[in-house]
């Protein structure tokens, strides 16, 4: 994955028809109370993931696994091998689709097998489901036990401080905004959340679009009226969450109008799903209130950072083993390219730290840092041999 430059949404947005959401009969309590859910609002802290929030959830009472919360996702879901080691028996099967192309076979399981817990707070989803995410920890770094998706926005107000690395959860029913916050209105199709916002890309007039609101994508903004940019574009790989690759086009929103709120110089790819991603909402303390119907946004302490931009021209994964590092994609005369680096290869080491000790969170900061003479580890089928990354 590239650091902000949105070619790889690790969203879930399996988009299942159904009836509404109904409301949940379990609806937490501000006093605690002979239910023995918490009192709210609890926080919740989350690992330093990027953009990406994970919070540990219990599933059944067994111990916690990390889901990744995801406005992103109209459904609760589960990683396969973990339903199975619950013996939970689907109700049905059939085909979703995620990030990327081509269908996504899920298994559907009743409302009353499955119990999740997140700080205390108890509760059952009418759309449960179970996917493969076993390509998680090689696309953010973390084994992902599931995705919470949007039953569990619609039973809390949901605060995401990512200064301060913890989501509060509120009850919705005496929920107060936070000082300074403005009011998002929010549109709900499918269950999932979009707002309307106005995006200008280079020689083209200011558009108005409509962009899902997707906490569980890495990207910036993304919308095809990229497509119509007179600006540089350049081919990549994308839909590398959920689904399968595909090429995509890599390119720049140069103004983003959400509200009272201006970003400028965004990373954006298209085709694909139109979205507010991780790397816009990162920059808010944000607050999700699905039951009025709005989402609050103010200003972070990364509000006016510069989204961080690959300057190698290596697309990262982390390999099995958790040693290496493998090179899904090289873009044509980049450094990378330049140095002989090529799809397949898997990088050992990059200025004499081992690709386990770096991790692949702190490997893709590093190809993010312009001006550097890297020495890159490299191990192909030729055996291993360093060469010299030059980023610009």
């Amino acid at each position: 994955m590239k650091f902000g430059a949105s070619i790889l949404s690790v969203t879930l947005a399996v988009c299942l028809a159904g009836r509404p959401a109904p409301a949940d009969a379990q609806r937490p309590s501000s006093t605690g109370g002979a239910d023995s859910l918490p009192r709210l609002p609890v926080l919740v802290p989350f690992p330093d993931c990027g953009s990406t929030v994970l919070l540990p959830v219990r599933v059944n009472g067994h111990a916690p696994r990390l889901f990744m919360l995801d406005s992103g996702a109209n459904s609760i879901a589960l990683d396969d091998r973990l339903a199975d080691s619950l013996e939970l028996r689907p109700a049905s099967a059939g085909t979703g689709t995620g990030a990327g192309a081509g269908g996504v076979p899920y298994r559907r399981y009743p409302r009353d097998s499955v119990e999740f817990e997140v700080a205390g707070v108890r509760f059952r989803s009418d759309h449960t489901i179970a996917l493969d995410f076993s390509n998680q920890p090689g696309i953010i770094g973390f084994p992902v036990g599931g995705v919470l998706g949007s039953d569990f926005f619609r039973l809390l107000a949901v605060e995401i401080d990512y200064d301060a690395h913890v989501v509060r959860l509120h009850d919705p029913e005496r929920f107060t905004p936070p000082a300074g916050a403005h009011a998002i209105p929010l549109a709900f199709e499918r269950r999932l959340p979009y707002v309307t916002a106005r995006l200008t890309v280079p020689g083209r007039p200011a558009r108005t679009r409509r962009l899902l609101v997707d906490s569980g994508s890495e990207d910036a903004v993304d919308d095809s009226l990229l497509l119509e940019s007179r600006g540089p574009l350049r081919r990549t790989i994308g839909g590398v969450g959920s689904g399968q690759t595909y090429e995509v086009v890599f390119g720049r929103i140069v103004r983003f109008e959400l509200g009272p709120f201006v970003l400028e110089n965004l990373p954006s790819v298209a085709p694909g799903v139109s979205l507010i991603g991780g790397e816009v909402l990162r920059r808010f303390r944000v607050t999700f209130d699905y039951s009025r119907e709005r989402m609050f946004l103010a200003h972070g302490h990364h509000f006016g950072d510069e989204a961080p931009e690959d300057r190698s021209g290596l697309t990262l994964r982390m390999a099995e083993d958790g040693t290496r590092l493998r090179v899904e994609e090289v873009a044509s005369g980049s450094p990378a390219a330049r140095a002989g680096i090529r799809a397949g290869d898997h990088v050992v080491a990059i200025d004499g730290s081992s690709a386990h000790d770096l991790g692949l969170r702190r490997a893709l900061a590093i190809l993010t840092v312009s001006g550097r003479s890297l020495r890159v580890l490299v191990e192909g089928e030729s055996g291993r041999r360093e060469v010299a990354v030059e980023t610009p």
